[in-house]
């Protein structure tokens, strides 16, 4: 079942840290990154539930050093 707009909402405003599906914290980041114009995404696992999605990043800001 496709996630809905209000549970992508909620699980990008909680910092993506439960699984969007079944709400367990056990969420694992796959190796490596896809980057294209204006964004970045991640392959993310639950091992709660066994899904699976793609987080997606976007720049919010710069560090100076």
């Amino acid at each position: 079942m496709a996630l809905s707009e209000g549970q992508i909402k909620q699980y990008a405003e909680g910092g993506g840290v439960k699984c969007p599906h079944c709400g367990s914290p056990e969420i694992e980041g796959m190796s490596g990154f896809e980057c294209d114009a204006g964004y970045v995404d991640q392959e993310v696992r639950c091992g709660g539930c066994g899904k699976a999605w793609h987080d997606v990043y976007r720049l919010v800001g710069i560090s100076e050093r």
